[in-house]
């Protein structure tokens, strides 16, 4: 495997993770659980936290060679320089920037059923 297809199988990866989370996330909106948007970033903040690609060095490390550096560095201090923030940071941020998000998003933000 060349490393053009390694950053190719982690690129997949995150987006497998993103994906998985905003349907965790649409689950919990459908089961009530989820009634507004502070509640849905605070549950994607845990999920994201707490999921086994940040919080295990090793899976964390390949996360972070997807992640912005600098831009993690500017937005969060040079202390988030670790590969389990900058896996956090990119996830969370891949996360919010993603469709599916904005979409729960406008229907939380707007009361949409």
């Amino acid at each position: 495997m060349n490393t053009q297809e390694i950053g190719t199988n982690i690129a997949r990866k995150v987006n497998e993770i993103v994906y998985g989370i905003i349907d965790d996330l649409r689950d919990e909106i459908e089961d009530g659980n989820i009634v507004d948007v502070s509640g849905m970033d605070e549950a994607a903040w845990e999920m994201v936290d707490n999921h086994e690609w940040v919080i295990y060095t090793y899976k964390a490390k390949l996360i972070a060679t997807e992640a912005d550096w600098d831009e993690c560095k500017a937005e969060h201090g040079a202390e988030a320089i670790t590969p389990e923030m900058l896996a956090f940071f990119h996830l969370i941020e891949e996360i919010r920037g993603s469709v599916g998000y904005q979409e729960l998003y406008e229907k939380l933000e707007n009361g949409d059923d």
